[in-house]
């Protein structure tokens, strides 16, 4: 394989209903190999919507040059987020990866990902009960938390410097009374 691939686009096609059957059967599975950190060059990589499982290799980490990464809709886990500490990515997408083993999920977002433009954490089995903190989060603009089963032990009054959130997505959480 060589390194000097810039984009790796594994992703399931959308669903077409005229083509059912090969989109059922055209799924990539298994445990996704450690050997993609040798892409140095990668900037782009989506391995969304395919059957891999497993913990995520650490190696990912590596790709320096990444600037998207979208490995959700997997059954994936991770026990720590510090493996993004190398990265200099502006969209990261990790719908459905288990991070309930992944505690200070949002410090170590805040501290490890600066650049970041895009973070989608749906149905991500976050740890519930984050406290008041105190984040700069000042070049986010989409953040999705939805489908997280927060269901009120969540405290919302964070205290986000938020200046370019243009969307937060805590559907489907549980969540009622005052918002402020």
């Amino acid at each position: 394989m060589t390194g000097h691939i810039l984009s790796l686009n594994l992703s399931l096609p959308p669903l077409d209903k005229d083509n059912l059957v090969s989109h059922l059967t055209s799924n990539l599975e298994g445990k996704i190999d450690p050997c993609l950190s040798n892409l140095k060059h990668l900037r782009f990589l989506d391995l969304s919507g395919n059957k891999f499982d497993g913990l995520l290799p650490y190696q990912l980490g590596n790709l320096s040059n990444l600037q998207y990464l979208n490995l959700g809709d997997n059954g994936l886990y991770v026990q720590s987020l510090r493996w993004l500490s190398g990265l200099l990515l502006k969209h990261l997408d990790v719908n459905s990866m288990d991070l309930s083993r992944a505690s200070n999920w949002l410090q170590l977002v805040n501290t490890l990902l600066p650049s970041l433009e895009e973070l989608h954490l749906s149905a991500c089995q976050l740890v519930p009960g984050l406290p008041v903190l105190n984040l700069n989060l000042s070049s986010l603009p989409i953040l999705d938390l939805s489908y997280n089963d927060f269901s009120n032990q969540m405290d919302l009054r964070w205290e986000f410097k938020l200046n370019s959130l243009v969307l937060l997505n805590l559907e489907g959480n549980g969540l009622d009374g005052p918002i402020c």
